[in-house]
C-alpha cells in the first residue's frame, strides 16, 4: 500500500508501506511549544496511517526536546520520541505551517488535537464537537452491536492515505453521526474503529456510571 503526501511546494511524496517494514518519522522540534506539538500530532497521524498497513513505525525528534514537550506528548495521544534516522521529517518536508492561534494550550489537549486535525477556527469549537461525539458514542454503545459501515470506513481510509486528508475524514465521520439509516450499533463500531486513526479517545466514557 502507498501513502501519498505532498511537500510544501505541492510536490508528491509517495511511501510504499509493507508489513513489518521499518518506517521512521521525524519531528522538527523548535523552542516554540505550540509548533512542536502541532508537528508531533501530524507525525502521529503518519504513524497511525503507516501502522494500519502493518509497517513498523518510530517517531523521532530532529532537534532538542525540552522536558515540557516530553511530558506533554502523551496528553495529546502522541507516543514518546524514539530513536532512528527519519525517512520523512514533519515540519521540514511534509506539512505546511498551521495557524498557531488554533492551538490553545489551556484547552483540553484532545480538543486541540481535533482542532489541528480539522482546521477548526479555535479549540473551543473543537472541544464542543469532541464532547458531542463522546456523548453519542456512549449512547450508541448501549444499542446492540452491528457491523461497522464498510463504505464509510473505506472512504475514511482513502482520505487518510491521500495526503492525510483529515478534514475529509472528519466530514465523513459527521455524515456517519447524522445518517438516518445507519443503526446505532453500526455507528458505534465505525467510530470506535476510526478513533484508531484520529486518536481522540471517543469511547472514553463508555461504561461509566451515569
Amino acid at each position: 500500500m502507498t501513502v501519498h503526501l505532498k511537500d510544501r511546494a505541492g510536490a508528491a511524496l509517495h511511501f510504499a508501506l509493507g508489513a513489518r517494514q521499518p518506517f521512521v518519522v521525524g519531528v522538527a522540534t523548535t523552542d516554540d511549544v505550540v509548533t512542536t506539538l502541532r508537528r508531533a500530532v501530524h507525525a502521529d497521524l503518519v504513524r497511525r496511517a503507516a501502522e494500519r498497513h502493518h509497517a513498523v513505525v518510530a517517531v523521532v525528534a530532529v532537534g532538542r526536546v525540552s522536558p515540557e514537550i516530553a511530558s506533554m506528548l502523551p496528553t495529546y495521544n502522541c507516543r514518546p520520541f524514539g530513536e532512528g534516522e527519519p525517512d520523512v521529517v514533519v515540519g521540514v518536508e511534509v506539512f505546511p505551517p498551521y495557524d498557531a492561534a488554533t492551538a490553545d494550550l489551556a484547552a483540553d489537549p484532545l480538543a486541540v488535537r481535533l482542532a489541528l486535525l480539522g482546521h477548526h477556527d479555535h479549540a473551543g469549537a473543537a472541544g464542543d464537537e469532541l464532547a458531542r461525539w463522546r456523548a453519542v458514542v456512549t449512547s450508541w454503545s448501549e444499542s446492540p452491536s452491528k457491523p461497522m459501515c464498510a463504505d464509510y470506513v473505506g472512504w475514511c481510509h482513502d482520505a487518510i492515505d491521500d495526503n492525510l486528508d483529515t478534514p475529509r475524514l472528519l466530514h465523513l465521520m459527521r455524515e456517519v453521526e447524522t445518517h438516518p439509516e445507519l443503526p446505532p450499533g453500526s455507528k458505534f463500531e465505525t467510530f470506535a474503529h476510526l478513533d484508531t486513526l484520529v486518536g481522540l479517545d471517543l469511547a472514553r466514557d463508555v461504561g461509566l456510571t451515569r
